[in-house]
């Protein structure tokens, strides 16, 4: 196995968040508390694809509070009004 391979919790944390919400991740990324300071505005989440929204949480917990990914992965995902979210990649540069 590869020294970058990633750790099992680490691939619970990637499932875990792929079955979030839009609302969801918005909601974590707005009440995220930990070493980070996140300041994103809800203008600028709503503009990012939900790939990116998930890609921000998964690093936000993996380097700021990687010892709440157990937490996190013991929580009920939100319901989605819309299989999948935004997949427009709206928001990228």
């Amino acid at each position: 196995m590869s020294a970058n391979a990633p750790t099992t919790l680490q691939k619970a944390a990637l499932a875990a968040i792929a079955k979030l919400s839009r609302d969801a991740l918005i909601e974590e990324l707005q009440g995220f508390k930990g070493a980070l300071k996140l300041d994103f505005t809800e203008e600028f989440l709503s503009g990012l694809s939900d790939d990116k929204l998930r890609h921000i949480l998964l690093a936000v917990y993996l380097h700021g509070r990687p010892h709440r990914l157990p937490d996190m992965l013991n929580t009920q995902p939100s319901p989605s009004p819309v299989e999948h979210g935004r997949s427009d990649g709206s928001g990228s540069s």
